[in-house]
């Protein structure tokens, strides 16, 4: 019985790797955490099946997800993978010592001679150590997460965590830290002696030689000569650069490979980085995109961990993957910009009333019309982050670094409203020792300069001087400088004037700031001389001090630095699809397709017509609107132009939250009778178990179904679902901004003519064979894995795609129940029929589906 002959579940979770790479370990793992610490040599492959030696017990396991272990390549019928990779050199020499234990080969067999079998794949039947990482890497399933046994030896317990909640258990720190305690290598050892008589393939091998050895990172250090190492790396080079296991070193640019056209622009902030990216835009053959990652976002720290260096470089070679394929195929990326405008600065050029000048720059998808070839090549810039683990980044990117005059820099921390202004730096979350520097400063002078230190610290020890790139020499060369990054750029010749001394520095502040700086000792005179600080210094005129309270303070208008807009030969903005809503809000309560409808009006193809930013407010401020739909209020105006979705409100409390002048919203019904029956199916099998979810699931496992149907109706009444829904009935009588729609016109086969008009309404006006094309990318069919309408999947999040099905569940309990709270709803547009008392009036008596088309869509939430 193999892997393709074997019934999996949608929700089987496999923990794939190649051989020794701590599939056992992770095993026990999670073993002990399912058994309460009692899982060892004699059970553990009851608890999780291993497909290659006893596929038949998956079938026998009484809890879900089901749990399998795996060493294929990459397979199609795994859906959700664990994915364990190990250091190749590391996993070589386990494997070595494991063929000498089973008696596969002599003991005195030469480690060199064996890794020419490694090399070469075929051990036990499996592909080489590098086939099998890139069969996983380049093709993953759509729920896929890569654990590196190197991580999951210096954070057990995190890693442990990570693999529970990806599988979908409920996580009990206690239980999980005490299952990692159970299963860490001393115990394992001790266990595997006093067991290995009760093991058949533990009792025929070698018993001078454990199973569990010794699980060391770096262990083939010492078996692996330079010869050794280089032919590997040649061999499996590739795959050991993409899981970040090549050393952390300084690379010539010629040597970096796969992403030669993938390049790390970074810099001190402040020093011209987002001036360098709107020149290298008017280049032949190149895009650059200015910090289009917002590493503050909680999307993003929920994905990355911070200490985890290779995940985020993992993570931006995904980023450059997926920008360059969305420029080539829908002329979009994302970008930092300021209304529209490429700038050469993010902040204002004038002073707020707070005497600091405000970040006018936002983050927004933007066209990308200039001609270029599929090797083009695609910058992305990010100063603080990048350069705190430009260790990591360094063997798998080209880097740049802008530097800049240290005063000038420290004068304009000063005089902008961010981070480093108060001593502070995004960077700290990713350089443990910075922030352990920084600790010990209290002056935010000092800090400032501690800061400074380190980011031409970071450049002098990891960057060649020669892709340094002082901001005076990009300025005094008019951009053409850039030609160490592209050859275009020497044909650059734009008329650009320094602000080393910019009329906006604080002139005392800038003195003051000059004999701190000529006193102390860092690493920014290796670049800089102390005579180029004090010739600023003698060039401040005390009569020139700009104060906060300047006449510039008065100006409100937003003014970029310079006013270039985005022309054809380069990124640029189209006012003609720009549309006349500055905000468009989609209003809703759950199990309303509001995760389907927010995926539609989030994708790149919307919105390129629609020039709105997807939002999602409740990640502004995590656990801020939990509870009642009706108790929920936002006091502060939301960021303009983007797409707020889902907003889960009641109507009253739309009206009251702050909205700009011109704004349009659209509200998705639902018949409350199918709102029930989607609710209690999402929330007994298919829900993500955050937060309540997993006492609410195991309180629905237990009662019977109209128990559990009863309840879900309270639940809903309970959190303010039906007064919401309620509260929406006659909007657009009191609002004509707003559209109400029913969810059961969407998923009708032909929901064209429908989307059309929420299009229109929403002022997007997008080709109606586009439209059609968006449609169709998002139909059940396709986010249901070819299931057709109807065809049901209970642990799926698209469980069956029709409405009415509450039809099949209501029986006269329940629909007394359902009359009692909400039977009043019905009489919202389109759901004017009563519940009737038992099943067989429901079929005669309900309302009526059948007047509406079979549904292509589904949109369960």
């Amino acid at each position: 019985m193999d892997a393709h002959n074997t019934s999996f579940l949608p929700e089987d979770v496999f923990l794939v790797s190649y051989p020794k790479s701590g599939n056992t370990w992770m095993r026990f793992l999670i073993g002990n955490y399912l058994t309460g610490n009692r899982c060892d040599f004699t059970n553990y492959h009851l608890i999780i099946p291993d497909i290659h030696f006893n596929p038949g017990q998956i079938a026998a396991l009484p809890y879900r997800p089901r749990l399998v272990k795996s060493h294929f390549p990459f397979t199609p019928a795994y859906r959700k993978v664990v994915y364990i990779v190990r250091d190749g050199r590391d996993v070589a020499l386990s494997y070595y010592f494991k063929f000498i234990k089973q008696r596969q080969i002599r003991p005195e067999t030469r480690f060199q001679d064996f890794l020419e079998v490694f090399n070469r794949g075929g051990l036990e039947g499996f592909p080489s150590w590098s086939s099998h990482i890139q069969s996983w890497l380049d093709d993953p399933p759509e729920k896929f997460l890569l654990v590196r046994y190197e991580d999951m030896k210096t954070d057990t317990l995190s890693e442990l965590i990570r693999v529970l909640e990806f599988s979908g258990f409920p996580v009990n720190r206690g239980a999980a830290a005490a299952a990692a305690e159970a299963s860490d290598f001393r115990r394992m050892q001790e266990m595997e002696k006093k067991q290995y008589h009760l093991v058949p393939q533990l009792a025929h091998s070698d018993p001078n030689i454990p199973s569990v050895r010794k699980g060391t990172i770096g262990e083939s250090k010492a078996y692996f000569s330079d010869a050794i190492t280089a032919k590997f790396i040649r061999i499996h080079g590739h795959a050991l650069e993409r899981l970040g296991y090549l050393p952390k070193l300084p690379v010539p640019v010629s040597d970096f490979g796969a992403n030669r056209q993938h390049i790390i622009l970074t810099g001190i902030p402040r020093s011209g980085t987002t001036l360098a990216c709107r020149l290298l835009n008017k280049a032949e053959n190149i895009v650059a995109l200015n910090e289009p990652v917002d590493f503050g976002d909680p999307n993003i720290q929920s994905q990355l961990r911070f200490d985890n260096h290779d995940r985020i470089c993992d993570a931006a070679e995904r980023f450059f993957k997926d920008m360059r394929n969305l420029i080539l195929t829908q002329k979009l990326a994302l970008s930092n910009q300021v209304q529209g405008l490429a700038t050469d600065n993010n902040f204002a050029e004038y002073y707020a009333d707070d005497g600091l000048r405000k970040n006018l720059s936002s983050r927004a998808y933007i066209r990308i019309e200039k001609p270029l070839s599929d090797d083009f090549l695609l910058v992305i810039n990010n100063n603080a982050m990048f350069t705190g683990i430009l260790e990591s980044l360094i063997p798998r990117f080209p880097i740049y670094a802008l530097i800049r005059n240290p005063l000038a820099v420290l004068a304009s921390w000063n005089s902008v409203d961010f981070d480093l202004r108060y001593g502070r730096s995004p960077a700290e979350r990713v350089d443990m020792g910075l922030a352990e520097r920084l600790k010990k400063i209290s002056d935010v002078t000092e800090r400032q300069l501690c800061l400074l230190s380190w980011f031409f610290e970071k450049y002098l020890k990891l960057v060649p001087k020669k892709f340094i790139l002082p901001y005076e020499s990009l300025v005094g060369s008019g951009g053409n400088a850039l030609s160490l990054i592209t050859p275009g750029a020497a044909n650059l010749h734009e008329p650009l004037e320094s602000r080393n001394l910019n009329r906006l520095y604080n002139r005392e502040q800038m003195l003051r700031l000059g004999e701190k700086l000529l006193k102390s000792e860092g690493t920014y005179w290796e670049f800089y001389s102390r005579q180029h600080v004090e010739s600023l210094m003698n060039a401040c005129d005390s009569s020139d001090r700009l104060q906060a309270s300047s006449a510039s303070a008065n100006i409100k208008e937003i003014r970029p630095s310079v006013q270039i807009r985005f022309s054809p030969s380069m990124i640029h903005d189209i006012p003609e699809i720009m549309p006349k809503p500055e905000n468009l809000y989609h209003c809703c309560i759950q199990k309303t397709g509001s995760q389907w409808i927010r995926s539609i009006f989030s994708d790149p193809a919307t919105v390129r017509y629609s020039g709105l930013t997807p939002y999602h407010y409740q990640n502004s401020a995590p656990g801020a609107f939990r509870g009642k739909l009706t108790e929920r209020f936002i006091t502060e105006a939301l960021p303009k132009h983007t797409f707020v979705s889902p907003l889960y409100f009641g109507f009253e409390n739309f009206i009251a939250m702050p909205k700009p002048e011109h704004y349009k919203a659209f509200f998705i019904m639902r018949d409350p009778r199918d709102i029930v029956i989607s609710w209690y199916f999402s929330m007994k099998y298919s829900h993500p178990p955050g937060g309540k979810v997993p006492e609410r699931r195991e309180i629905l496992r237990q009662l019977p179904l109209s128990e559990g149907i009863i309840r879900g109706i309270e639940f809903l009444n309970e959190r303010g679902h039906f007064a919401a829904l309620r509260s929406w009935a006659d909007a657009p009588k009191k609002d004509p901004n707003v559209l109400l729609l029913r969810y059961e016109d969407l998923i009708i086969s032909d929901n064209l003519p429908i989307f059309k008009k929420l299009f229109s309404h929403c002022d997007i006006q997008m080709p109606e064979d586009e439209l059609r094309q968006l449609l169709q990318k998002y139909s059940f069919e396709r986010l249901s894995g070819g299931r057709m309408p109807g065809q049901e999947d209970q642990m799926s999040h698209y469980r069956k795609g029709i409405s009415g099905d509450w039809k099949n569940y209501f029986n006269e309990e329940i629909s007394r129940k359902f009359n009692e709270i909400a039977g009043d709803l019905l009489s919202c547009p389109g759901y004017e029929e009563q519940v009737a008392g038992d099943r067989s009036q429901v079929t005669d008596h309900s309302f009526q589906v059948n007047s509406i088309r079979q549904p292509a869509i589904s949109a369960k939430y």
